[in-house]
């Protein structure tokens, strides 16, 4: 079992730094645990500008998750980060809030907040 999460965990690591060249990772079912690994990548990367994990179950969680590596990341050359489609809780925008003090020049996309609704058009 050891080995098998040290694989896992080099196979994302390993993902993550190499996604600078491939940076469309839309809509192909990464779950909230891939998320979550994808992150350690992140906390140690310092190439990747934009990453694009729109239209994935990742759930706010996983968005979350994702933030926090690139807040932990003085080093971090992320400049954008999609989630459209992802709905996000106000933790996360919280998050966001400090994020930005950090990394002013950081936009993020992501599919609203939960708990939120727009009026419809009539």
């Amino acid at each position: 079992m050891i080995a098998s999460l040290t694989l896992q965990h080099t196979f994302w690591f390993f993902f993550v730094l190499f996604s600078a060249f491939v940076s469309c990772h839309s809509n192909n079912r990464i779950p909230p645990e891939g998320a979550i690994r994808l992150t350690m990548g992140l906390r140690v990367n310092k190439t990747i500008k934009s990453l694009n994990m729109g239209r994935n179950p990742i759930l706010s969680a996983g968005c979350y998750g994702i933030l926090k590596s690139i807040q932990e990341n003085p080093d971090s050359a992320m400049e954008a980060l999609n989630f459209a489609g992802i709905p996000v809780n106000q933790d996360f925008e919280d998050l966001y809030t400090k994020v930005k003090e950090i990394f002013p020049a950081l936009t993020i996309n992501h599919g609203g907040r939960i708990g939120t609704f727009r009026k419809a058009k009539a």
